[in-house]
């Protein structure tokens, strides 16, 4: 089933079955599956915020492209994924866990590159943690500048950044659910939670054009 919004489109069982049991397989092997620990989130200024769940905003990564290079053995298990979401051009790719701190943590809200591009979230399990949208009517300031290629690009540059959830006044949030695909703007801003209900929250997370 697929559900479109101003904001998102929500595909569930978006996997065969069989195809989504043999990624989580490797993906969460008891050993063997190599992870790289980050203490941000969102910023590298995450931890600097003077409240109690400062300390909450890291999780666990496994990157599978990026800077226009394959990093992970993974990235060939994808290939059905990327043909799926019809791919031209992949930006990032990672597998992203976030643990159960015994409470929920709602993250720093984000973008995760300041121009328009496809943003795919993949839940690998079912739990109570979300993914939060800005409201449908944010709109963010654009400014032209050059990307890294030196092509002139309309970046959002926006001054809610450090702390701020103007843009969630709705606190639209889609629930993490196995097999579940969301497809949005990974240039407006979004937050990640924690679960409480399971050890962790793991999901696959893909920007690409």
């Amino acid at each position: 089933m697929t559900t479109h919004t101003s904001k998102y489109k929500v595909t569930d069982n978006f996997m065969p079955s069989d195809y989504l049991k043999y990624l989580k397989g490797k993906i969460l092997a008891p050993r063997g599956f190599p992870w790289e620990f980050s203490n941000t989130v969102a910023y590298n200024k995450d931890n600097e915020h003077q409240d109690e769940d400062a300390k909450y905003n890291c999780y666990l990564m496994h990157e599978i492209f990026n800077d226009y290079t394959i990093r992970s053995p993974l990235h060939e298990d994808l290939l059905h994924i990327y043909k799926e979401l019809d791919v031209r051009s992949l930006i990032r790719v990672r597998v992203l866990m976030y643990l159960n701190h015994g409470k929920q943590i709602i993250h720093q809200p984000h973008t995760d590159f300041m121009y328009s591009h496809k943003a795919a979230l993949i839940y690998l399990n079912t739990n109570n943690g979300f993914t939060q949208f800005a409201d449908a009517d944010w709109m963010p300031e654009p400014q032209l500048d050059k990307d890294p290629n030196g092509e002139m690009r309309l970046y959002n540059y926006n001054p809610f950044w450090e702390n701020s959830m103007e843009p969630f006044k709705t606190q639209d949030r889609v629930m993490s659910i196995e097999n579940r695909l969301v497809v949005h703007d990974g240039s407006r801003p979004h937050s990640s939670s924690t679960c409480t209900d399971q050890t962790y929250r793991v999901l696959l997370s893909l920007n690409y054009t």
